[in-house]
């Protein structure tokens, strides 16, 4: 939207103010005894030979022009793939995840190691974090999230990725628990919760199955060294004990089944009694265990039910844990207590069952790369057809992202087609536009391969930025060329060659103006500059290549499309 609105703005500034401030402020000068004209003449001349021969052997571009659209089809397969480039906030998120029996308290021990170990980092302001939370995704007491704040980049020694890898060391020796990093971005990467940067949804509708090979996957995913921080989010061994209630037993004590478990969660539940209300805040009245009991494991063995008509609430008067009198009867009579493992709980993704596996990116690899990587470790460790995943973005699978960026770039140029065909009522000289575009797309890709710069949504920006300019290039010409054969009848090679020469000052000026303002991107630094690098990179690369090739392959086109039109319209006469 904020292009579209610029690039009207800069429409009618053109068509209104530029007019006015010519008439007002130049005048005629001479120029000729100007050094820089000697040296521009002798530029345009140079150019003029060199396009007549270009002209007189038309073999030579279109060949250049085949060689060139080949040449953008294996760059661009060699061009690193991403969704958007890596951003250094100076903000830090991470998880801690440990055995999935850990309590509270063994949490809150490794979590205040954990910042410890963050905060002795020199770069390193500050570092928090919670236990329970799981972001978007659900909780769990296994888990503590964290947040840390990096000194500013002009103060730190190192970027944020940096300063990551540099604590991978240290906080290994927090024992029990893994523990990932990631820096925090502006644009979000992935729609799932995870401590590393992506996600990969692993799917099945055999839910046995897919608890079978999510640790393998995430395993082999682990050890084949191209992925950091690889985490899995299935919790399915979680410590807990399953009570079976013997209900004859419990008939003979006269004790119902809404007796029993109103007391165990009036012990273990943490039963709301009443609110007290403060002028600032108000506070929550509970029942429960003291601590000391509720963390321990005999508590349930020495747990006495004394037979009573009311439930719950009205039994609160006694304690749950008390020396047992002669009527009272202790759990363990009533049923069976037994150890057991369940899941935390049970992820789904697109209404199947699911297991998020997350991670980070080695340096130097590319998110197409990863998801290449993925998709061959699952096939060569025999994972069954049952089981699938995808790569999920915000804006959907990863793997048919740069496909729709195809087709988009695709209905652009069909609409650019259409619209020039309507200006020029031909559908020919449109051809000749847009077979400027492939010489930007190579100036593009190989900008990004030099500099290892991702194709990622900002590059595609700056491609599509690229396609006007080099258009624009081409109108520029061919206006004044079409003009000339109505006006003076001249042929179509000498119309074209004359409205390059004319028009060659004006098409340097433009281009080099798109070039030098695409420079600052290209260079930037400073917080936000990983964003506006790969837009800057792939324009200031594609607007060189684009008036190097335009400025002879364009001619040439325009005079084999004339030619062809020509015969065309010749044939149908001699026919008659």
């Amino acid at each position: 939207i904020v292009l579209t609105v610029a690039i009207a703005v800069s429409m009618v500034l053109s068509l209104t103010t530029t007019p006015m401030l010519c008439g007002r402020l130049l005048r005629l000068r001479a120029r000729d005894a100007q050094p820089s004209e000697h040296l521009w003449g002798a530029s345009t001349r140079a150019y003029a030979r060199s396009l007549s021969a270009m002209i007189e052997r038309p073999i030579l571009a279109v060949a250049a022009m085949s060689a060139v659209v080949v040449l953008n089809f294996y760059l661009f397969s060699l061009v690193p793939k991403s969704l958007f480039p890596f951003q250094d906030t100076g903000r830090v998120r991470g998880a801690i995840i440990a055995d999935q029996s850990a309590s509270f308290g063994m949490m809150t021990g490794k979590l205040e190691q954990t910042i410890g170990i963050l905060q002795n980092d020199p770069d390193v302001f500050a570092a928090t974090g919670t236990i329970g939370g799981n972001l978007n995704g659900p909780t769990s007491n296994n888990r503590a999230d964290l947040l840390v704040w990096l000194k500013p980049r002009a103060v730190r020694s190192a970027s944020a990725d940096e300063v990551i890898a540099r604590l991978r060391g240290p906080l290994r020796q927090v024992s029990g628990a893994s523990i990932a990093l990631r820096s925090v971005q502006d644009l979000a990467f992935t729609v799932a919760s995870g401590p590393g940067n992506y996600m990969y949804i692993l799917k099945s509708d055999d839910l046995a199955t897919l608890r079978l090979w999510a640790p393998r996957v995430t395993e082999a995913l682990a050890a084949g060294g191209r992925l950091l921080d690889v985490v899995s989010d299935q919790q399915d061994k979680s410590l807990q004990t399953r009570f079976e209630l013997d209900r004859a037993a419990a008939a003979r004590l006269d004790l119902t089944t809404a007796n029993i478990d109103n007391e165990l969660y009036d012990a273990f539940g943490q039963r709301h009694v009443s609110t007290l209300y403060r002028t600032r805040n108000q506070y929550h009245v509970i029942m429960e265990l003291a601590p000391r009991f509720a963390a321990q494991h005999r508590s349930l063995e020495e747990f006495y039910f004394i037979p009573s008509p009311a439930p719950g609430l009205q039994n609160r008067g006694r304690s749950p844990v008390v020396d047992a009198p002669a009527h009272a009867a202790p759990l363990a009579q009533l049923g069976r207590l037994t150890p057991a493992l369940a899941p935390i709980a049970v992820n789904h993704w697109g209404g199947s069952a699911s297991v998020g596996i997350s991670f980070s990116l080695a340096p130097n690899e590319s998110l197409a790369g990863a998801a290449a990587f993925i998709r061959e470790t699952l096939a060569q460790i025999g994972a069954p057809p049952s089981i699938h995943g995808e790569l999920v973005t915000p804006m959907g699978p990863f793997e048919g992202l740069f496909g729709s960026y195809g087709f988009l770039v695709l209905g652009a140029v069909a609409a650019v087609y259409i619209i020039l065909g309507v200006l020029y009522e031909s559908f020919a000289h449109p051809i000749t536009i847009l077979s400027t575009l492939p010489s930007a797309g190579v100036g593009a890709a190989a900008a990004l391969l030099s500099t290892k710069t991702d194709l990622s949504l900002f590059a595609m920006i700056g491609l599509l930025m690229l396609t006007g300019v080099a258009m624009k290039n081409a109108i520029m010409m061919i206006d004044v060329a079409l003009v000339a054969q109505r006006s003076t009848g001249l042929d179509a090679a000498v119309a074209i060659q004359r409205a390059c020469i004319e028009r060659l000052r004006p098409i340097v000026m433009t281009t080099a103006i798109a070039f030098f303002s695409a420079l600052p991107l290209a260079l930037g630094s400073g917080e936000g500059a990983e964003i506006r690098r790969p837009l800057g990179i792939s324009v200031a690369g594609g607007v060189l290549s684009s008036l190097l090739l335009t400025m002879y392959t364009t001619p040439v086109v325009f005079v084999l499309i004339d030619r062809l039109t020509r015969d065309r319209r010749r044939t149908p006469n001699a026919r008659a």
